[in-house]
């Protein structure tokens, strides 16, 4: 409607496009645990169709891979971030129901766990609970 009172025309995969964004946004910001989830998963999936599509402008991958890639991508992200590498990789293949793939998404989430893990950062969800923790014994010590 903003679009329309401002005279921008707006097709329909764009508007579907923005309205996720916004829905997605509105997740990660709401600050519940689940609320990241999905994030997460667009987070790794834009990972996946950017490393698919310099693949296959390299000329490395072809357009067949591409949702292969996208699924490995999306396991690793999560794997990485949530520090779950089974979990991640189950949730990817149950998602996407391509039980071929497996082995690579597999090896994906522990790889990318495991480099995570030797980074030295925190899960996303420690970090959750530490911040959440720590504003807790802030308000306890200001009453």
């Amino acid at each position: 409607a903003a679009a329309n009172t401002l005279g921008i025309t707006v097709d329909i995969p764009t508007a579907v496009i923005l309205s996720v964004l916004a829905a997605v946004s509105a997740c990660g910001a709401s600050g519940v645990a689940g609320g990241i989830l999905i994030p997460i998963l667009m987070a790794g999936a834009t990972a996946g169709t950017l490393c698919s599509r310099m693949l296959i402008s390299f000329g490395l991958g072809t357009t067949a891979q591409y949702g292969t890639l996208m699924s490995v991508c999306m396991a690793g992200f999560f794997a990485a971030v949530v520090r779950t590498p089974l979990t991640a990789a189950a949730l990817l293949l149950e998602i996407t129901g391509n039980f071929v793939n497996a082995p690579a998404i597999i090896a994906s989430a522990i790889l990318a766990s495991w480099i995570a893990n030797h980074t030295g950062t925190p899960p996303i969800y420690e970090s959750m609970r530490q911040r959440i923790l720590s504003q807790r014994k802030t308000v306890e010590q200001g009453a």
